[in-house]
């Protein structure tokens, strides 16, 4: 699961998927209509992109620096 989570798809996926999440649950909560609904969805789709960058991960192997040197 954490490899899916590292790749761009596997994060776009779960974007996707908590947007859709989240406006659902609103829904079904009783919101006053979809556009509230949705509200609630970006609100929780801004959140986990914010996790996400700040999670970020190590460097790739490949990269300037990654060894602990200057680059």
């Amino acid at each position: 699961m954490r490899d899916l989570i590292a790749s761009l798809p596997g994060k776009v996926v779960l974007l996707i998927v908590v947007f859709a999440l989240v406006t659902g649950i609103a829904e079904l909560i009783g919101t006053k209509n979809l556009g509230t609904s949705m509200t609630f969805g970006q609100i929780a789709f801004a959140i986990t992109v914010v996790a996400l960058m700040l999670k970020g991960g190590p460097p790739p192997a490949d990269a300037p620096g990654a060894d602990g040197s200057a680059p």
